[in-house]
């Protein structure tokens, strides 16, 4: 038996992120004819890696992503991905995580403040 997430403990938001993941992973799925494994590792959430290996297993260019030139979020590091289609070119854009330096302990999200109702 699961229990109902408490309020004022973070868990609804991670309740509410988890299940806005899934939904999306079920949606990219469904429309472009795939199988959750084919673009996520844990069944869960989407991971943009494994989707550009789809792209790149039906034909589509993909570029290996690199560091975009102008970098606007502190502790982040912007990537861009040029990707070529029949009809259409453009790029698109993602950060990451900067690694945390040696010796330090790891970045985490910080905790909603407040819950959602």
């Amino acid at each position: 038996m699961t229990t109902a997430p408490r309020l004022g403990t973070g868990e609804l938001h991670c309740a509410l992120e988890a299940a806005r993941d899934l939904a999306a992973l079920n949606s990219f799925c469904a429309t472009h004819a795939c199988s959750a494994e084919q673009v996520s590792t844990d069944g869960r959430r989407l991971e943009l890696p494994k989707v550009f290996e789809l792209m790149r297993s039906r034909g589509i260019e993909v570029a290996e992503p690199v560091r975009a030139p102008l970098q606007p979020k502190p502790g982040f590091t912007g990537w861009l991905v040029h990707i070529r289609m029949p009809r259409a070119e453009f790029d698109i854009g993602f950060f990451t995580v900067n690694p945390a330096p040696a010796g330090a302990p790891p970045k985490r999200a910080r905790k909603p403040r407040m819950e959602h109702a």
